[in-house]
């Protein structure tokens, strides 16, 4: 690519589950407000992030380590992105303790 502006995403301390929430901002150049991308995920993997991010068909997203840091990463000079946000949709486990007296 011979886009000088890159962006990234530091995702270390990404733990994936059955089912994520993955919402990404960006916007062209031209533009001032951001449009949010939203998509559901299942058993979510970096390599699932990246195919899911170079569908969209507004860049090349490649992930790479730097100094025990895994990032998710874009070199752009059409777009403007901002957050990367993916959450998890899997219900925590309840617990019940009775205890008795």
């Amino acid at each position: 690519s011979n886009s000088y502006t890159e962006y990234r995403w530091n995702l270390t301390a990404f733990v994936p589950s059955e089912s994520d929430s993955m919402v990404l901002q960006y916007r062209t150049i031209a533009a001032t407000e951001f449009t949010s991308y939203t998509r559901i995920l299942t058993n979510t993997t970096l390599t699932s992030l990246l195919e899911v991010l170079n569908g969209l068909g507004i860049g090349v997203f490649s992930t790479y380590i730097e100094a025990g840091q895994t990032y998710i990463s874009t070199y752009n000079d059409d777009y403007v992105f901002n957050d990367l946000v993916i959450t998890s949709n899997v219900a925590p486990t309840t617990t019940t303790t009775t205890t008795l007296s």
